[in-house]
């Protein structure tokens, strides 16, 4: 009876030290497979691809095409800024020194620091620093801006829309500001209400 008791307990034994190892092998082989799902649920992204390049850029307020969008249109704290058009309606540009050139002629901002408190008081310092370098005053008259403080205009075209009446200017910089500051095209947009021609929109396209 002793014996057929000692066989019994090295059977026990022994099936349990087996199911021991078994245990441990299964954990095993499932350790990575959790780390991996850990990881996916963590959204971790592979350099370059499309979800860490469009947080890299939202962070600096752009869109996944890098793309800098600034609203001056009716649904902005501006509602439109006038511009000057001549006598056919046509807005006036002015290219000068790889500059081009539109006059402000919207009451509310007759000089640049008129300009700059009302950005300052409806979106804060930071805005109203960003924006001052589409604007400048020259002879006496505010004017909006592309190509200067280095980013130089080289080549640009107008676009026309009829419904709505719409023109836009799409300008090409120089090699000089893609290298300094990232920026390779602008295109503005004007959207004509009323028969007056205002300011409505900038897009800054970086690389």
């Amino acid at each position: 009876m002793l014996i057929i008791r000692k066989s019994m307990y090295r059977a026990v034994l022994a099936v349990i030290l087996l199911s021991l190892c078994g245990c441990g092998e299964v954990e095993s082989k499932l350790h990575p497979a959790e780390e991996t799902s850990a990881v996916s649920s963590e959204q971790v992204y592979p350099v370059g691809s499309y979800e860490r390049r469009a947080a890299e850029y939202a962070a600096f307020g752009l869109d996944i095409t890098g793309r800098e969008v600034t609203d001056f249109g009716s649904g902005s704290i501006f509602g439109g800024i006038e511009v000057q058009s001549d006598e056919n309606g046509e807005i006036i540009c002015t290219e000068s020194e790889g500059a081009l050139w539109f006059r402000i002629t919207d009451k509310r901002f007759v000089s640049q620091r008129e300009l700059e408190a009302f950005v300052r008081k409806h979106a804060g310092e930071r805005e109203a620093e960003r924006l001052c370098v589409y604007f400048r005053e020259k002879d006496g008259a505010l004017y909006f801006t592309l190509g200067k403080d280095g980013r130089t205009v080289k080549l640009w075209r107008r676009y026309y829309m009829n419904d709505p009446v719409l023109l836009t200017v799409q300008a090409v910089h120089s090699d000089e500001c893609k290298r300094k500051y990232g920026l390779s095209q602008s295109k503005v947009c004007f959207v004509r209400e009323d028969g007056v021609w205002k300011l409505d929109r900038l897009v800054a396209v970086r690389e």
